[in-house]
């Protein structure tokens, strides 16, 4: 079934509103909007993981450092 003839007015043309709905759906179809945020929210998780596993090595050693210092002491 051919599309034209499920927005055609009683005159037989397509109506404005019509070209403007499939014009805004086809948009929306295309639209890379969403998958562009998943992205990122990809990117800041794995940013967010190699800062905590950073931070972890750095608090393991800062640890050592200073319980040999409080023995030290």
């Amino acid at each position: 079934m051919d599309r034209s003839v499920l927005i055609q007015n009683t005159a037989g043309s397509v109506s404005r509103t019509a070209k403007k709905a499939m014009h805004l759906w086809l948009r929306f179809r295309r639209s890379d909007e969403g998958s562009t945020a998943i992205e990122y929210a990809i990117m800041v998780a794995g940013i967010a993981i190699v800062i905590v596993a950073t931070i972890y090595a750095v608090g393991e050693k800062t640890l050592g450092l200073f319980e040999a210092v409080q023995a030290a002491w």
